[in-house]
């Protein structure tokens, strides 16, 4: 494969971009379309700096559009405490459902987790 030049680097920019501002879809049973943006490296990376059973609930939380689980309603009804709000995830959602939510939101598939495992 031949090297990119500079100038079609500076050309696949947009693309960069646009594929992390775009707002993806994915669909849950019972909760229909849940809209969210892909996560950074470097958010997936500071999301991994938090204990280990808050790194998915905190990452859906803010890469989650729609619905809003910021919505302080939403979380005065599941009786949160605003000192962790993304803990709704965990009240919301099963465990399979954080599992495809978070994945999604790092832009991985199950069958990416399980060649790496494999390797």
């Amino acid at each position: 494969m031949a090297v990119k030049t500079i100038q079609e680097l500076i050309d696949m920019k947009t693309g960069i971009d646009d594929k992390r501002n775009k707002t993806n879809t994915i669909t849950l049973k019972g909760y229909g379309d849940i809209k969210y943006k892909l996560a950074t490296r470097t958010e997936i990376i500071q999301a991994q700096g938090m204990e280990r059973e808050d790194i998915d609930p905190y990452l859906i939380f803010t890469h989650v559009i729609e619905p809003n689980l910021n919505d302080k309603t939403l979380q005065k009804a599941y009786g949160l405490v605003a000192l962790e709000p993304f803990k709704i995830v965990d009240k919301l959602f099963n465990t399979d459902e954080v599992g495809k939510l978070s994945l999604a939101i790092i832009d991985k598939t199950e069958n990416d987790i399980v060649k790496t495992l494999k390797n």
